[in-house]
């Protein structure tokens, strides 16, 4: 091996360990975002549940939570999703330096190998559950939204809108998300 060769081989060695770093850092960016938001969930829960069983003249309240809980799982999903692609470059960036190092296939780090497919065959994998948590938080505070405007509206030209816009708005973060993914 020539010099020019040594250095590029020296280059990719250290452009594996950064993006190594930068995969790992993502990992916490998508952990954290999601607790963050799981909290938040939460609390809002709280509150609708408060609102909710505190007195009738509080189902606005109540109402309003849940629009303000289907917002919000609606930049969950888009911020979940944001991080979980970032988390997939940097995995693709570290399986494309580690194909050119020539690195045996069960001492790589990247995910797509076969050696990392077979201890995780069958299971469901953290990106996935992560989408889905994404869209049950917003199927859940949809079906609250649609509930709370049915008790406050019940028949009316007000609870066909509200239930179309929340349905509206949920199914288009459910899809959003599932078909980006």
């Amino acid at each position: 091996m020539d010099d020019a060769q040594r250095r590029a081989q020296d280059d990719r060695w250290r452009l594996l360990q950064r993006m190594e770093v930068a995969r790992t850092n993502q990992n916490v960016v998508v952990w954290t975002v999601v607790s963050i938001f799981a909290a938040a969930h939460a609390l809002l829960f709280q509150s609708f549940v408060t609102a909710r069983a505190a007195a009738p003249e509080h189902a606005r309240l109540a109402w309003t939570v849940a629009i303000v809980g289907v917002v919000a799982s609606g930049v969950t999903g888009v911020l979940v999703d944001r991080a979980i692609r970032f988390l997939t470059l940097h995995e693709t960036v570290v399986a494309d330096v580690e194909r050119a190092l020539g690195l045996v296939e069960k001492f790589r780090l990247c995910e797509g190998t076969t050696a990392r497919r077979a201890i995780f065959y069958g299971s469901f994998g953290a990106k996935q559950t992560l989408r889905l948590f994404s869209v049950l938080v917003v199927a859940g505070w949809s079906a609250a939204a649609v509930f709370m405007a049915y008790l406050l509206w019940p028949a009316s030209t007000a609870f066909m809108v509200a239930s179309c816009l929340t349905i509206g708005t949920a199914l288009g973060v459910v899809a959003a998300v599932n078909l980006a993914a």
